[in-house]
């Protein structure tokens, strides 16, 4: 299964803390005119904005991609987050955010956000590429079903389900794979 998602917006990350550095790229994206349905519960969808009339009843979300350096991390962090040849991260649901009285931030609507870890020198290409002025075609993120996605009715597959019993609680799925395609030109 795999969501298509156009980036509206890629920021480019550097951080140093002492020796350490990093680079972590952000998508800001929406669902693509070939992303199918993903109903996310029973009360929010990720689906492209002209396909959204028939979701009227549900809250859509939009997806931030995290793509962030694999090399950079530990044999330790790499078990803890379950990454492998097969896995290269995850992909969340985050539930609405109310603030309290006393909160400074405004309501956070509910999201979905995919962390993926990918080769080193792979991040240095999409980063010197985005820096190059190249857009952004289309991202492709493949997940797996790991028993909570499943497809919908249509004999297309262009409606998936991921069935997440309380909407209140965040909720990870595994990314297993990622495409993303620049314009070279035009």
């Amino acid at each position: 299964m795999f969501l298509a998602v156009e980036a509206n917006r890629a920021i480019l990350s550097y951080a140093v803390d002492g020796e350490k550095s990093s680079t972590e790229l952000l998508f800001e994206c929406v669902a693509s005119e070939e992303s199918g349905v993903l109903e996310v519960g029973v009360n929010h969808v990720f689906v492209n904005e002209k396909h959204f009339g028939g979701h009227r009843d549900r809250s859509p979300c939009e997806l931030r991609l995290w793509v962030r350096d694999r090399g950079r991390l530990s044999t330790e962090r790499i078990a803890r987050l379950g990454l492998s040849e097969e896995k290269i991260g995850e992909l969340g649901f985050f539930p609405a955010v109310e603030p309290g009285p006393a909160d400074l931030w405004k309501t956070k609507p509910a999201s979905l956000e995919a962390f993926v870890f990918i080769d080193s020198g792979l991040l240095a290409d999409i980063a010197n590429a985005l820096k190059a002025g190249r857009k952004t075609e289309l991202i492709y993120i493949d997940v797996e079903r790991k028993g909570a996605l499943a497809y919908g009715w249509e004999p297309d597959g262009s409606r998936i389900t991921w069935k997440i019993d309380d909407t209140r609680e965040p909720s990870c799925v595994d990314v297993t794979g990622l495409k993303i395609r620049f314009s070279l030109f035009g």
